[in-house]
């Protein structure tokens, strides 16, 4: 009886040190650090093109409007996705900038990507929450939205997203109950 319990011990500590030490080691956790200055010049940029030129954002907006920040493709670097709603922007006349990011139920969520060494701003389908979340393997953007033509109007669609083959791809769409968020799901 002694004998099988060691052994049971010995298997379990060895594979106890061969998760550890055998699988890759997971990567650094990415809410640390500041929004990179060519992830704020490639926003900037994407800002000029959607507006023609008309939009003025200030770094620290940008940063403080940042909404999740996860690896998202397979570079190891963090990406940013960028919540619109909470960017106090200002058109280069001085008028509110809410038009070119939210429609009458929600906003844009466009997500900055690392690609090795630059940035691209790829533009998510609009909604009222992001989050990243680990789903097996692979991190995904999920996108949540009232569900306005829903019966009772109690539903929330949701949409997940993935990096794959090099472009942000919509991988999953459901709807479920207001209460099933609330309730912890």
């Amino acid at each position: 009886m002694k004998l099988q319990t060691l052994r049971r011990i010995a298997l379990s500590a060895l594979g106890g040190l061969c998760v550890a030490n055998c699988s890759p080691p997971p990567p650094g956790h990415p809410e640390t650090g500041r929004l990179p200055a060519a992830a704020q010049t490639a926003f900037a940029a994407w800002l000029d093109q959607i507006s023609e030129g008309s939009l003025a954002c200030e770094p620290a907006e940008v940063e403080s409007a940042r909404a999740a920040t996860a690896f998202i493709d397979d570079d190891a670097e963090p990406d940013f996705v960028i919540e619109t709603r909470a960017l106090h922007c200002r058109t280069r006349r001085g008028e509110s900038a809410v038009a070119y990011f939210c429609g009458t139920t929600a906003c844009a969520f466009p997500l900055l990507v690392s690609r090795r060494g630059d940035w691209q701003v790829v533009q998510l389908m609009s909604g009222n929450h992001v989050r990243a979340i680990e789903h097996y393997r692979e991190t995904r953007i999920q996108v949540r939205e009232i569900d306005r033509g829903a019966p009772g109007g109690r539903m929330v669609l949701v949409r997940e997203y993935a990096w794959r083959d090099g472009a942000l791809v919509r991988i999953n769409e459901y709807s479920e109950t207001a209460e099933a968020r609330r309730g912890g799901r």
